[in-house]
């Protein structure tokens, strides 16, 4: 199975600095504990939780978290238009790569 973090991409956004890299982790960590459960509330606008699937689309792709960036994506355009937005799929990948960072893989 892939990593769901791709470190040498993490790398390559943090100079290799490995004190860097763990402060980006942790603060990608923050934005998807914050914006996922967002993502799902009824009582926000399609725009503005669109909005949101496109902070953590930014994120995703500062620590190299391919999937992540991939479904925010699809998110973000369905939530802009009339699709249904793979939420389910996204909080899986999500709840991944906070596993990898909390335990130390990522």
């Amino acid at each position: 199975m892939a990593s769901v973090i791709d470190l040498a991409a993490l790398d390559a956004q943090t100079g290799g600095d490995a004190d860097l890299a763990r402060e980006v982790l942790d603060l990608f960590a923050g934005q998807c504990r914050s914006i996922l459960p967002r993502l799902t509330d009824p009582a926000l606008s399609r725009a503005a939780r669109a909005d949101l699937a496109h902070t953590l689309k930014g994120s995703s792709a500062g620590v190299g978290a391919a999937r992540i960036h991939a479904l925010a994506d699809a998110a973000e355009r369905a939530f802009r238009g009339a699709g249904q937005a793979p939420l389910d799929d996204l909080a899986d990948a999500a709840e991944a790569a906070l596993c990898a960072i909390a335990e130390g893989r990522a």
